[in-house]
């Protein structure tokens, strides 16, 4: 069955709808974990959720990269670029020189997705937990959603699969104390 109706020619790209539906699928795949991993299952739920989180500090770290490069492009030079990243690198992504993120050069802009996608899938890795089944209905609403379609922003989209706004602060601050939770909790 196919979801995505939209014509080619009318395709715009939604990256962010897109990152939602691969890292939910992630997500979603977790589920299995117990017959593909067996008494390694919940390290394996710990090495995804881990995966989540590195995506939006590092997503996060990289959009505040290129936000501050392009704010400042007229007055910035390339040591100063190289100043910020390393200033930046040094919080949030140790051990990850500028040369190696090549979507900065390729594809500006495409690390903030990874960022904020993962927020959203952190919703449906939250009911993974608590309640698969509705983890599994957010998961396929999302999928469902063409990223090709003009008609879907990110918010409208994930509001129509069931996920919480994800840009607000309050549900950003609630995410976090549930993982410090999680976190202490793993054996």
């Amino acid at each position: 069955m196919e979801f995505d109706d939209v014509p080619t020619y009318l395709a715009t790209s939604n990256l962010d709808i897109a990152e939602i539906q691969s890292q939910g699928f992630e997500c979603i795949f977790t589920r299995f974990y117990d017959d593909i991993y067996e008494e390694q299952s919940d390290a394996m739920f710990a090495a995804k959720t881990y995966d989540l989180v590195y995506a939006v500090i590092t997503g996060f770290g990289i959009g505040e990269f290129e936000y501050t490069v392009l704010k400042n492009i007229d007055t910035y030079t390339p040591e100063d670029v190289v100043e910020l990243w390393q200033e930046i690198a040094e919080d949030s992504m140790p051990g990850i020189e500028l040369y190696m993120v090549n979507h900065i050069f390729e594809s500006p802009g495409y690390y903030i997705s990874y960022a904020v996608s993962a927020l959203a899938s952190f919703d449906i890795w939250k009911d993974c937990i608590e309640d698969p089944d509705k983890a599994l209905e957010k998961y396929e609403k999302i999928a469902r959603i063409s990223y090709n379609d003009s008609d879907y922003a990110f918010r409208s989209a994930i509001a129509e699969a069931g996920i919480n706004d994800v840009l607000d602060e309050n549900y950003i601050s609630d995410l976090a104390n549930e993982l410090m939770v999680y976190a202490e909790n793993i054996e």
